[in-house]
Parts: C-alpha cells; structure tokens; sequence
C-alpha cells in the first residue's frame, strides 16, 4: 500500500493511550464503511478531555470549572488515510504532545493516531486558559493556574532533554 504523506516519526515525549478496534468503532457511523474526518476529531477530544488532561495535569478534575477553563483557540487536522473499523486487527495509539511553550497566551497540543504502518490522522491544537476571577472567567496565561503550568513546564524540559 502506497502512502503519499511524510514519514512518520512516532512520539517520544506526552502521553499516548492505547485504542482497541472496539473503542474506535464507537466512533464509528453504521452508514460508512469508513471513520469519517469529524469522528476522527470527536476522539481527539473526547480522550483530551475524558483521559489525558485528567490523567496527566494534577487536579485537573478538582480544578476545571471551577478555578480554569481551557478553549480550543484554533485548530488543523490533517487526514493521512482512512480507518476501515471493522478491518482493524490490532490496537491504533493516540498520542497527545507539548512540542514548545513559546507563548504565555496560549500552549500548543498536538495529537495523532497512528499504528505501526504510520500515521492515520493529526491535530494541532492552540490553546487558551481563562481563570476565574471574583464570578467571572478572564482570558489570562496558562502560567497563572499553577497545576497546569507546572505540567507544561515538566513536558517541555523532557522534550529539551530528549532531543
């Protein structure tokens, strides 16, 4: 099978969960023999949301709603291929990476799935912080809300480490 799309270095640093055929066909829609881009973007936020900031950034649970809130600024997908669900015989991997802390206003996310033949589908996001103050929420830096930052900062310096 020929793939017109560049090489796939897989991720070192950040997360990455293991999805068995089973989860993704949740994602699936009976009409299509195919997962279609908008499923492949309702993973992407459904494990970002439900297991990677919760898994990853202390308090997260505790604190989201109620001290920060996070928003999607922008975001690029890119499709590589298609998942034919019922076809799949081993487990696909989600990876989740910080590459750069370049801006205080937002912090970069990139997300792909992947198996071992390359890269499926990927997602950069930018995101933004807003933190509560008195009974609103303001727009402010990801450096404010110390758990995160915290978190941030460690996925960076083992991103510096490792290259």
């Amino acid at each position: 099978m020929l793939h017109f799309f560049t090489p796939f270095v897989k991720p070192q640093i950040g997360a990455v969960y293991d999805l068995t055929p089973g989860q993704i066909k949740t994602f699936g829609d009976p009409s299509k023999p195919f997962l279609s881009f908008d499923r492949f973007v309702e993973i992407v936020q459904w494990y970002r949301d439900v297991h990677f900031a919760p898994d990853n950034v202390p308090g997260f649970r505790e604190e989201i709603g109620a001290v920060y809130q996070v928003w999607t600024h922008s975001a690029m997908s890119t499709y590589h291929r298609h998942i034919f669900p019922n076809e799949l015989t081993g487990p696909l991997k989600l990876s989740f990476e910080i590459p750069s802390l370049e801006s205080s206003a937002w912090f970069p996310l990139h997300v792909k799935l992947f198996d071992d033949e390359g890269l499926y589908f990927a997602h950069e996001q930018k995101l933004v912080i807003e933190r509560k103050v008195g009974e609103r929420f303001m727009l402010t830096s990801w450096r404010k809300v110390p758990n995160l930052r915290n978190y941030l900062l460690s996925q960076v310096a083992q991103e510096e480490v490792a290259a």
